[in-house]
């Protein structure tokens, strides 16, 4: 079977996607401190004395909110201008690198480099406010995208996902999804429940959450796994999310915290040969999948796949080119 293998970026696309990188770590920190001065601040007189009150409008319910700050004082008028300084800083920095985004979207766009679809960026960048990485991490298909974007290559677009984004909660406290729903809907308004623990939007991109154990559960119930392979996969689930930051199909910059690349491969080999359950033609997929990304941390990745772990699935290290990781075969990373 002829194997899906990556391809490397051109100078061009790989000169680009370090621009957006550059951009996405001086524009992103602007971002949320301008988030954290909206609205606006000015004196409200009760009673014959005035007060410095802060008012803004809740993205998520449109409502007008307001707090009092305090009496007017030399410590609230300071509070004042310190607040409105700030906050014209911040939108005239916003504002010089504005015409750089939309030139950088442009030529993305053009280059075609990213291919995360558009809802799946829009509800990247919004987690990446509070979630991603502590609290979520990307574990579906759409993570090709993450390794894409940190080995500057492309996979080949016949195996790669459309249509959702699959999330895995990594500490249940503190993730509630009444709260995710509304960091969806900013996203995109349209998002609504459409499952226990599903979410999608009016032309039908779907987020899924699966939390960590749900996920270990499913993997323990593969009865054809040995005990020494069900505790590889107990490891592989273990490591910690990687990170990088990619372009998206509208040409932006886009964070990815992830499931990492050895066990997505690992995962997905196992799904593949030992669940019963599974049809064909995603087995296929997965399979497909499984040798793309082995692919890319063999020749790509700054971390080796565990010996121990080819050693104990054979079947993908011979589909990888790694059949004697420990007898002088073919190195499986660099």
């Amino acid at each position: 079977m002829d194997q899906p293998l990556p391809s490397d970026l051109t100078r061009e696309q790989r000169r680009h996607l370090e621009d957006a990188r550059e951009l996405w770590n001086v524009w992103a920190p602007l971002t949320k401190q301008r988030e954290a001065l909206s609205g606006a601040v000015a004196w409200k007189t009760v009673k014959d004395r005035q007060y410095l009150v802060r008012y803004w409008h809740d993205g998520d319910t449109g409502d007008k909110r307001m707090t009092s700050l305090g009496p007017r004082s030399p410590h609230t008028e300071a509070a004042k201008l310190t607040f409105e300084r700030e906050r014209a800083e911040l939108d005239a920095s916003l504002a010089r690198l504005k015409p750089r985004l939309d030139g950088l979207a442009r030529v993305g766009r053009a280059l075609r480099v990213g291919r995360l679809e558009t809802p799946a960026a829009d509800v990247l960048r919004e987690l990446w406010k509070d979630l991603l990485g502590p609290a979520l991490m990307v574990v579906g298909s759409s993570v090709i995208h993450l390794y894409e974007a940190a080995a500057s290559v492309l996979v080949p677009q016949s195996i790669m996902p459309s249509e959702d984004l699959d999330l895995t909660i990594l500490h249940q406290e503190g993730t509630d999804l009444d709260d995710l729903q509304t960091i969806l809907r900013r996203a995109d308004k349209s998002f609504r429940r459409s499952g226990d623990r599903s979410f999608a939007n009016s032309d039908g991109f779907r987020v899924d959450i699966f939390p960590a154990g749900q996920v270990r559960r499913f993997y323990s119930r593969l009865a054809d796994l040995s005990e020494d392979q069900h505790r590889i996969v107990d490891d592989a689930l273990a490591l910690p999310p990687v990170h990088a930051v990619g372009v998206a199909r509208d040409g932006l910059p886009v964070p990815m915290a992830g499931l990492d690349p050895r066990s997505f491969s690992l995962l997905k080999f196992v799904r593949a040969e030992f669940d019963r359950d599974r049809a064909r033609n995603a087995a296929e997929i997965d399979r497909e999948q499984a040798f793309a990304v082995g692919a890319i941390v063999a020749n790509y990745w700054h971390q080796e796949f565990e010996p121990e772990w080819l050693e104990a699935f054979p079947g993908l290290a011979e589909q990888i080119g790694a059949e004697s990781p420990e007898a002088g075969g073919p190195r499986f990373f660099r």
